[in-house]
């Protein structure tokens, strides 16, 4: 995929920089998969910004600096009123007022609650692979202002940032880290799991969709009645959600049937908009809601009817129940689809009579990605005793790896293909099964001074418990110091996860070292455990 790439882990989205939105770059520079795990949703409209979520965190978009940045994650959920939920989960519940008068003097107070060394060390410390100074700056910078103490959950002691949350554990189980290990809390799957971004966000992609559009979580509705007011027939409206794209995701016709990838028939110049939906019946009578009772109108004043075969898919993608007949005052949501010619927009979802015919004034809704800033999310107003602190402050946002427009897939580089071995009795065999130098990643070239080194590995978890892996867990030993691994961009990575008892994994696992400089060994560490593997 030009300008980024597909990831079928974690459930099928593309990071790219298309629209001119570097969402793959951001991603890239900011660690990779090894740092913000792989994406959980397409692009969405969210809080006045374009924003992506990753497993780790969310991704959110700034027109006025053109850069992408980690967005305040945790204040997101708190907006939300999702403290009790998260709390439940682990998580603090946050302290809305620290007693500050500035936002220098919240820094000082909020840094003052890094009481657990082990905490305060994740947070201080500079991200694996990280070359150059890093600073108290750079880590708020990356991961915003504490919101809470640390808190003991018993496992576990807990602390919550603007945009992380890190846990450290306090005991040694099966299936679970190392005592003393600090963990990030996936936020951004935390925020897929609320239910904030909905059902549209959420869904696959084709391998073949950019998605570039951002499904719209907030449709805005200006110049318009009350809710209630906008009636066809029985029925009063308000758009929810709204979504466009080349094609419509996989989804199963029932519970256990084959995926299905609906197409459009109007060739590449078209596109589907679906709308979610909810209707309302206002009448005094039981009435059925029809997809003749809406229709879409562009600025030229082109008509468009729904799709009822699509309509009917998208209702099952985002598994809507059947709709029969609705009692009066009872309400449901109800998924219309349109094919539309791309470029288009602005679309306007307008009442019609049962025929399908004449627009009706009472419901005119703007579908459009809005203007950052214009549409605030939430009913209840951000946290006025925490500064948002959206983008870097004084020093650039923090870069484990500078990652250009990825050039066209390169040739394969050298290799030797060696099968050194070593095992860590009663945790885990590690293999080398191919090193690669230089490797020419996808992502581009390595820095100045540097190249690129690539080791195909093989760990098999040998304990009587889960083993976490990743590249973050790999390093080689150059000279007097180790590199950390880093996805390369390879068509086979290593990913990272936990490995069930018995389990193996296989991938490739990269390494930006000094040009020409000797590597003598790959080291694999989790916890207080350490294995080492000469290279050849």
């Amino acid at each position: 995929m030009v300008g980024g790439r597909y990831y079928a882990q974690g459930g099928g989205f593309a990071v790219t920089d298309v629209r001119g939105q570097p969402f793959y770059s951001a991603f890239q520079r900011l660690g990779g998969v090894a740092q913000l795990g792989y994406p959980v949703s397409r692009r969405f409209f969210l809080d006045g910004f374009t924003c992506q979520a990753m497993q780790v965190g969310l991704l959110q978009y700034l027109p006025e600096t053109g850069q992408v940045v980690l967005a305040n994650t945790f204040e997101l959920l708190s907006r939300f009123g999702a403290d009790d939920w998260l709390f439940a989960r682990g998580i603090p519940r946050p302290i809305r007022d620290d007693g500050s008068t500035s936002f220098a003097e919240a820094v000082v107070i909020r840094l003052g609650w890094l009481t657990n060394p082990a905490i305060a060390s994740a947070y201080l410390a500079p991200p694996p692979g990280w070359i150059g100074p890093w600073t108290a700056q750079d880590a708020i910078n990356r991961y915003g202002l504490p919101m809470s103490r640390p808190e003991n959950f018993g496992l576990f002691t807990s602390q919550r940032f603007q945009r992380i949350a890190f846990q450290v554990w306090q005991q040694s189980l099966p299936g679970l880290p190392v005592a003393g290990t600090v963990t990030p809390v996936l936020g951004g799957q935390l925020v897929r799991d609320s239910g904030i971004l909905g059902p549209l966000a959420t869904l696959p992609q084709a391998p073949d969709d950019d998605a570039s559009v951002p499904v719209d979580l907030t449709p805005p509705q200006r110049d318009v009645p009350d809710w209630p007011a906008r009636r066809s027939g029985p029925f009063a409206f308000r758009a929810t959600t709204s979504a466009t794209g080349a094609t419509f995701p996989a989804v199963s016709p029932t519970a256990d049937g084959p995926p299905v990838t609906a197409r459009l028939v109007r060739g590449p110049v078209g596109q589907y908009l679906v709308v979610l939906v909810e209707a309302q019946n206002v009448s005094d009578q039981p009435a059925a809601v029809s997809t003749l009772q809406l229709q879409l109108r562009d600025t030229s004043g082109a008509l468009y009817q729904p799709l009822s075969d699509l309509s009917a898919l998208a209702g099952q993608a985002v598994r809507l129940p059947s709709q029969g007949q609705l009692a009066a005052g009872a309400s449901a949501t109800q998924a219309f689809a349109f094919d539309v010619p791309a470029g288009s927009a602005p679309w306007y979802l307008e009442a019609a009579d049962q025929s399908g015919s004449s627009a009706a004034p009472g419901l005119r809704i703007e579908l459009i990605e809005p203007p950052a800033g214009s549409v605030p999310l939430g009913n209840s107003p951000p946290e006025a005793s925490l500064p948002r602190v959206l983008a870097p402050t004084a020093t650039p946002v923090p870069t484990a790896t500078p990652t250009p427009e990825p050039p066209p897939p390169p040739t394969r580089a050298p290799t030797v293909t060696p099968t050194a071995e070593q095992v860590l009795p009663g945790i885990l065999r590690l293999r080398v099964n191919e090193v690669m130098r230089p490797y020419a990643s996808p992502a581009g070239p390595a820095s100045a001074g540097q190249e690129y080194l690539a080791v195909r590995v093989e760990i098999e978890n040998l304990s009587r418990a889960g083993l976490p892996y990743g590249p973050g867990f790999l390093s080689v030993r150059v000279r007097n110091a180790t590199v950390n691994g880093q996805d390369v961009g390879s068509a086979e990575p290593l990913g990272g996860g936990t490995l069930g008892v018995g389990e193996t994994v296989r991938g490739v696992v990269g390494f930006a070292v000094p040009a020409g400089t000797a590597v003598t060994s790959l080291v694999f560490r989790v916890g207080n455990n350490q294995l080492e593997v000469r290279l050849p």
